[in-house]
Order: C-alpha cells, then sequence, then structure tokens
C-alpha cells in the first residue's frame, strides 16, 4: 500500500482510531512514534476528507457504472430496440389505460400510484372477462357484505325535526352560515347544499352537517327576536344546545365507514369549537378530519371527473390544509400537512358561483392558502430544534421570509387590495383580513427575537424585530378598528391564529411602552394604541369568548406594569363596544401619573421583572385556555392568584428555539 502525501497537522489513521498522542507530523516521511516497527502509519482519512466524502466517491462509482452498462448495450443494437420498443409500449398502455380510467394525470408520482393500485390490476382482470361492478353485486353473500345493526351507529337515537326547530328558524340559521362562516371559509357549496336539505335532512350524516351549520349561524345570529331552542345564557355561547345534540347523534367516525360528509363535519365543529372553551380540542377535531380526508381519498383532485365533487373535495383539503397551519402556529405546534405530500391545485369558482361575491370568496380563500403556505415554511424554519452544532444565519433566514411575504402581498388580486371606500361589507372584509393575516405572520415571525429586558449586549437586528413587530402591530390594530368601530361590522369566521392577532399586537405594543419607558420615551401613541386594542376586544368579547380571555390577559399586564389607560378594567362583560371612536378621536391618554410612577413605584430591579413578565409572555409556550373561569363573578385578586397569573402568562405563547443561531 502506498503511503498518503504530506498529511495536515493532525494524528495518523491509527492514532486517531486509537484517541492517542501522535506525533507524525514531525516525524513525516518516517513513522510515528506509537506505529513505528509495528503497521503503516497512513493518513488516508485525513486526506479523503479534505477532498471528497466517501458517499460522493460512492455515488460516483454507481454512475460510472450505470454509463459502462449504457455503452455496452448501445453495441448490441437489436437488444437495444427491443427494450426501446417495450418501453414505448409500456408508456402508451399506460396511457391508453389513464385516459379510459377517468383521464388519471400522469405525472412521474400518478404513474407510480396508477401502477400500484390493486384496484387498477382488478379493473384489468374484470376487463378479459368484460364484466362489470354491477355484475358483482349480484354474486355477493349479504351477510359478508352488510353491516349488521349492532355494528353501526343503531345504539344512537335518530335526528328528529325538533332537534332543528321549526323551518324558518333552521333556514334562517344557514342562510346567516353562509353570509357570516361560509364566505371566508367556502367548505360548502350554496346550491347544492339547499337542493339536498329537504330531501336529506334526517339522514344522520347530512344531519350531522345541517346541525353544525345551525349552531354556527346561531353563533352569528344578532337579531334578538329569534328565539333559539334552549335559550343560551350568553351570546357566545350560542349555538351550543345544537352542539349538544351534535355529540348525542353524531355518529361514530372510528368504527362507521366515512365519506366528504364526515369531514365537512369535523371541520364545522373545529370552527365552533373555536369559539368555545374548549378550542385546544381543534388540533385533535383537524387530525381526525385529515386522517379521514387522506383515507377517502380528498387530497388525490384528480381522480373526481365531475367539476362540482372535485371542488367540494379540495376545499374540504384546503380548510383542513388552513387550519393544520393555523393551529400549528398559535399553539406551537409541528404541521401534519407537507407541501410535498399532495399536488397543491387551489380551488376554482363553478359555473353556479357566478356572483361577484362568490367568485370573491373563492379568490380571497385561494389567496389565504398561498400565505399560509409561507406561514408554514416559517414554522417550519424557526420552530424546529435545532442540534446542538447546526449554526444558522437567523437574520438571512428572516430576510427571505419576509421577501416572500412581502411578494405575496404584492400579488394580492387588484379586486382584493385594500381599499378603505369599498362600500361592500364582505369584500371589505376580505380585504381587511388579508392584510390582518399579513401582519399577524409579520408579528409571529419577528416577535422571536425582540431584546430580551436584562440583556446587555446591542443587537441591531433585536431592536429592528422590536419596531417590525410594533409597527405591524398598529397597522393590525387600525384595521380592525376601521372594520369593527368604525364601519360596525361584525367580522366573519376567522381562523384561531388569525382570531388571536388582536392580541398580539397588545402584548407587542405593552413590551414597546415598557421597552421605551427605561429611556424616559415612552411613545403617547403606543398608549392610544393599546387604548383602541381594548376597546376592540371589548367590542369582539360579546360573541367570541376567545376575545374576553386574552382580555383579561391584557388586563392584567397593564396592571403589573402600571400603565394608565383610559378604559374600564373591570373584568366583565362590558356594552364599551357600542362606543366606536376613529383613531383621531381617540380621548388624550392620562399620562400625568406615569413619570411619579416611573420615579416613585418602581426601581431598576422591579422594572426588570415587570420587563421579564412581559418578555416571558411572548416568548413561551402557547395559552391554555382549558383551565377558563368557571364563574362569571370575579373578584379582586390575592398575592397566590397573583402568583398563578404569573404562570399562567408564562404559557401565553409558544416556546422561542433559538439555540446554535447567528444573530450576526
Amino acid at each position: 500500500m502506498q503511503r498518503s502525501k504530506q498529511p495536515t497537522k493532525k494524528a495518523c489513521d491509527h492514532c486517531r482510531l486509537k484517541k492517542t498522542r501522535c506525533n507524525s507530523s514531525e516525524t513525516w516521511p518516517r513513522s510515528c512514534s506509537q506505529c513505528t516497527g509495528k503497521w503503516e502509519c497512513t493518513h488516508f482519512e485525513a486526506v479523503s476528507k479534505q477532498k471528497y466524502s466517501a458517499s460522493y466517491v460512492q455515488k460516483l462509482e454507481e454512475k460510472i457504472a450505470r454509463y459502462e452498462s449504457i455503452l455496452s448495450n448501445d453495441n448490441n443494437p437489436q437488444s437495444n430496440a427491443h427494450e426501446n420498443e417495450n418501453d414505448e409500449d409500456l408508456e402508451n398502455d399506460i396511457l391508453e389505460e389513464g385516459s379510459t380510467n377517468q383521464q388519471r394525470q400522469l405525472s412521474e408520482f400518478g404513474r407510480i400510484q396508477f401502477m400500484d393500485s390493486m384496484n387498477d390490476v382488478l379493473n384489468k382482470v374484470r376487463a378479459y372477462n368484460q364484466s362489470s361492478n354491477s355484475s358483482l353485486l349480484n354474486k355477493r353473500r349479504l351477510e359478508y357484505w352488510f353491516v349488521h345493526e349492532n355494528e353501526e351507529d343503531s345504539y344512537m337515537e335518530p335526528y328528529t325535526d325538533q332537534d332543528f326547530g321549526n323551518d324558518s328558524l333552521m333556514y334562517h340559521f344557514v342562510d346567516i352560515y353562509f353570509q357570516k362562516v361560509n364566505s371566508t371559509f367556502p367548505l360548502l357549496n350554496r346550491l347544492l347544499f339547499l337542493e339536498q336539505l329537504p330531501v336529506r335532512k334526517l339522514e344522520r350524516k347530512f344531519a350531522s352537517v345541517l346541525i353544525l351549520v345551525c349552531a354556527l349561524g346561531a353563533l352569528y345570529c344578532n337579531d334578538k327576536s329569534v328565539s333559539l331552542p334552549n335559550m343560551e345564557p350568553q351570546d357566545f355561547l350560542a349555538g351550543s344546545s345544537y352542539l349538544q345534540i351534535y355529540k348525542m347523534k353524531a355518529p361514530n367516525y372510528t368504527l362507521s365507514a366515512t365519506n366528504v360528509l364526515d369531514v365537512q363535519a369535523l371541520i364545522l365543529l373545529q370552527m365552533y369549537i373555536q369559539r368555545s372553551s374548549h378550542l385546544q380540542s381543534s388540533m385533535n377535531l383537524n387530525s381526525s378530519a385529515l386522517s379521514i380526508s387522506l383515507d377517502i381519498g380528498l387530497d388525490q383532485f384528480s381522480k373526481f371527473q365531475d367539476p362540482v365533487q372535485r371542488e367540494t373535495s379540495k376545499r374540504a383539503f384546503f380548510c383542513i390544509y388552513l387550519m393544520d397551519r393555523s393551529l400549528s402556529a398559535a399553539f406551537g405546534r409541528r404541521t401534519m400537512l407537507k407541501d410535498k405530500d399532495f399536488r397543491f391545485e387551489l380551488p376554482q369558482p363553478l359555473v353556479q358561483e357566478d356572483g361577484f361575491g362568490e367568485q370573491a370568496t373563492v379568490l380571497y380563500f385561494s389567496h389565504m392558502i398561498k400565505l399560509y403556505q409561507i406561514l408554514g415554511e416559517i414554522n417550519h424554519l424557526f420552530g424546529k430544534p435545532k442540534k446542538s452544532n447546526e449554526k444558522v444565519n437567523i437574520s438571512k433566514a428572516v430576510a427571505g421570509m419576509s421577501s416572500k411575504l412581502n411578494q405575496w402581498l404584492d400579488e394580492v388580486p387588484e379586486q382584493l387590495k385594500y381599499n378603505t371606500n369599498t362600500q361592500d361589507d364582505l369584500i371589505f372584509q376580505l380585504m381587511s383580513n388579508l392584510r390582518i393575516a399579513f401582519y399577524n405572520i409579520q408579528i409571529s415571525m419577528y416577535r422571536k427575537f425582540v431584546p430580551h429586558p436584562r440583556s446587555t449586549k446591542f443587537s441591531k437586528f433585536k431592536i429592528q424585530s422590536l419596531m417590525i413587530c410594533t409597527n405591524a402591530a398598529r397597522s393590525m390594530l387600525s384595521l380592525f378598528n376601521t372594520m369593527e368601530l368604525e364601519k360596525l361590522i361584525v367580522q366573519n369566521f376567522i381562523d384561531f391564529f388569525m382570531n388571536f392577532g388582536p392580541f398580539n399586537a397588545l402584548v407587542i405594543l405593552i413590551l414597546s411602552v415598557c421597552e421605551s419607558r427605561r429611556t424616559d420615551a415612552v411613545e403617547q401613541s403606543d398608549i392610544q394604541y393599546i387604548e383602541l386594542g381594548i376597546n376592540i376586544l371589548r367590542r369582539r368579547e360579546i360573541k367570541d369568548i376567545v376575545a374576553g380571555k386574552t382580555l383579561d390577559v391584557i388586563l392584567h399586564l397593564l396592571d403589573i406594569c402600571h400603565l394608565k389607560v383610559k378604559v374600564s378594567k373591570q373584568r366583565r362583560l362590558s356594552d364599551d363596544h357600542r362606543s366606536h371612536r376613529a383613531p383621531q378621536e381617540i380621548s388624550a391618554i392620562v399620562m400625568d401619573d406615569l413619570h411619579n410612577i416611573q420615579n416613585q413605584s418602581l426601581n431598576d430591579s422591579e422594572e426588570d421583572d415587570i420587563l421579564n413578565n412581559v418578555f416571558n409572555a411572548i416568548q413561551t409556550n402557547p395559552m391554555n385556555f382549558e383551565d377558563g373561569v368557571s364563574s362569571m363573578h370575579l373578584t379582586q385578586l390575592s398575592n397566590d392568584d397573583n402568583a398563578e397569573w404569573n404562570q399562567y402568562l408564562a404559557s401565553v405563547f409558544q416556546q422561542n428555539i433559538t439555540e446554535g443561531m447567528d444573530f450576526h
């Protein structure tokens, strides 16, 4: 064996393996003291590491072997021509069979899927005898093919007309659902649903969808003259009586055969759950909906020839996709759906959906999918655990994601670009929602890198991150203000992550005020925006329990930070939502005591503790609403309660994992 060339100042192969001291760099070209008289002193491993990896050499050898095989085949033209002919025949057979079998798309993935399908093999066998599926029906033994009563949902009570109330009430709630929920999450086809309703009303699967449609319609119903079944005590509990009926009579999805109606029911259920005390259950519901959708092939859009069925499957699947991205961002979980696992074919308006509002809804939904695709990339990039030796140029990664967000904003369709002069309430909401989602994702990305209160090292990147978060928070609250307080629009359904937007914005603004207060440079406009955000939550909490709970957290933060704002800080349901004010009309904030508070009530260590509380609130695990308040009569918090609150705040946001990241 030949000796390797002059090595670098490293141990020889034997000493490196035994982890002993080596002096080969001094004794070269003679053997080192450890190898002398025993074995050859080599440095092949060190040399190979400097040049090419073993895997690269192996791949290169395999490639050369393939090239040699091709060259040897070229020397045998008869054999090569025969193989080419066979390849062409196979390709033609696949194309011919694919065109007669639902015209499947033959991408590389599609070919493999087509060839591996056992159903296609059975179709080929059946084609030899010209038999059809109908002939099989006559040959089946019934006891093996039909579900026995004890195995199905026969133990459950069937749906009745009384479950839905009188027809006028039911259709009223259905109409509200399509106005307030389906207009932003176009899960159901309105014409098809209304056409099937009289005929299929009491079918268990269809009725489960209908009862949840009524629950969501009741939640968004503002007409006090409409008598709800078993009238709920609070507006944000509207529709809960329908939910109780669903829980008693819904099919068992784990044991019964499933179809697209089951997926739609689970999506509707989590929409309602996201406005209730059990919103964290939405993760489980979405995973169940995803499992069923994959089981019945909703992700294989190309197999549906009927355009209505194709769009139904796409919209149900992308509702799951949006919820997956939304819940992952809100709760700090990993996404279940990967973009590479399915064909990304966006929903399109149907021929029947010829109204401007319906077309705008589908266009909005498709553009929101593109935005949440970027959100998924952000969650994966900054949320995945980092290896101890892994270094990431975080500023470059953030810049790349920010560029994608800005490009998405530039590509918003002209009819959905933000315009305050838009008269149509639905179109204005769609415009606003796109911008709100954009700013919410900006905050979600940059909040991980805001300065720590006790940090003594100056970081331009962290200061810029706080500034970007603050500007995004102001912009988001301005959009909510125009929509909710100026135009008095009751916002249509939005996903949980976007629904958390006002809270995200307020926490950032509180942190910004605390940070600027250390230098006696408090931005009064930030205090005004905090006041504005509280008024927004006051209005939203009437119909949204999440808004009420997040408002409690904000009021607590204001207390511990000693920030004086001119709004009621009573923890109660409020009528403040009736007094809508434009930004220029917001009353001057009471700031006269602020300087005294800083000088008298706070010393440096106390102020650091306050900043740490707020910083921890935006950096740690997601908020847990399962331990919600059981009574509406809240009393003054004791010191022990304050300790519990601080623990509660420590679970507000997802864990920020930045170890091993390079901020320079």
